[in-house]
């Protein structure tokens, strides 16, 4: 995996962040749910043009 993608529904687009930087900038949150890794979105770049993404692979739902 080079990439965790990200879809903001309310402003209609796609960002990407590399898992090296994703890993790099990472903290440990707990949103109610147990810790979590978390980035803020500002580390994370645009990808024009790429709107929401569902698919299902054997019987696993990837949603980017």
């Amino acid at each position: 995996m080079k990439w965790i993608y990200q879809y903001d529904r309310q402003a209609g687009q796609m960002n990407r962040i590399s898992l090296a930087d994703f890993k790099e900038k990472a903290v440990e949150r707990n949103f109610g749910e147990g810790k979590q890794l978390y980035v803020s979105t500002k580390y994370f770049e645009l990808v024009p043009n790429m709107g929401p993404v569902k698919k299902w692979i054997n019987s696993v739902e990837l949603v980017a």
